[in-house]
């Protein structure tokens, strides 16, 4: 039995707007068959620390499917188009 596969959704608040990338997140993630999104606290996205580095990434959610890395990949490829390089995903 699969363990399940989890990404982090991150994004570079000094180049996009989270809420667009949510509200983006929301309908794609609920047309693709089992993937599951979890959104992290508004309050906590708007009070992260800013690492003060080039870019400031922040997690923004989590996804998940219970048997395939396929499906969140399918979903990384739509919100990288969307988004570019603003945007990051990796395995949680």
């Amino acid at each position: 039995m699969s363990q399940g596969h989890a990404w982090i959704v991150s994004v570079d608040r000094r180049v996009l707007d989270w809420r667009e990338l949510i509200a983006a997140l929301r309908p794609l993630c609920a047309g693709v068959e089992g993937v599951q999104l979890v959104e992290l606290d508004a309050l906590a996205i708007e009070s992260a620390p800013d690492s003060g580095s080039y870019r400031d990434f922040t997690p923004v959610a989590h996804i998940s499917h219970p048997d395939s890395a396929r499906p969140l990949e399918y979903v990384a490829e739509v919100v990288l188009d969307t988004f570019g390089w603003g945007v990051d995903l990796r395995p949680r």
